[in-house]
């Protein structure tokens, strides 16, 4: 009888010491994890929006940019954050639908030549928004009391029309590069573009 005690206690020993073994080399492959793929060193994809407007609207309506924060990578000491090292400045072009320029032009407001002809609420034309890229990251302690800036939208300014135009953003933040002024018809456009959404 205690023979059978004595055995089973080793028994429950043995399955608790196996246990924490299995969960130690469990700890191991997580921490061997993060001291690769989640390590602080490369940037991560993330789909960021342009500027949002009441005036326009966005095809596709956001994109891919590379990212380094600390939701993207891990520094291994206390107090680091993960931060870019490097960045640039990639542009993206899109379709954007405008609104109200059809009555833009019936009040006789000054408006870009090539948008005069245009009689309709709506105007659909393409736009180049430049964004900021992260390129490399790496791991850095901050001062006290730091005030962190993300810019992730910082662009160029060409503006498409003139600044007593309600179209004209009035945002510090950014300004719309406009490349190309060819004018779609809204319907053909929704036609052309009905198989991405």
């Amino acid at each position: 009888m205690i023979n059978a005690a004595k055995l089973t206690l080793q028994q429950q020993h043995s399955t608790i010491a196996e246990h924490r073994l299995i969960m130690q080399d469990r700890a191991i492959l997580h921490i061997n994890l993060m001291n690769t793929v989640g390590l602080c060193r490369d940037p991560r994809p993330l789909i960021v929006y342009p500027p949002s407007s009441t005036n326009k609207i966005f095809y596709p309506r956001g994109t891919i940019i590379h990212r380094c924060s600390d939701q993207t990578g891990c520094c291994p000491n206390p107090g680091e954050l993960c931060r870019p090292e490097t960045v640039e400045n990639v542009e993206k072009v899109f379709f954007v639908n405008y609104f109200m320029l059809g009555q833009q032009v019936s009040a006789g407001q000054r408006i870009a030549p090539r948008l005069k002809a245009m009689k309709t609420n709506f105007t659909t034309m393409t736009e180049t928004v430049t964004f900021v890229n992260h390129t490399s990251c790496k791991c850095i302690r901050l001062a006290p009391n730091t005030i962190e800036h993300d810019d992730i939208q910082s662009v160029i300014s060409r503006p498409l029309v003139t600044t007593n135009s309600p179209l004209q953003t009035n945002s510090i933040l950014y300004h719309l590069i406009v490349q190309d002024f060819e004018m779609v018809n809204l319907f053909d456009f929704g036609k052309s573009f009905s198989m991405f959404f």
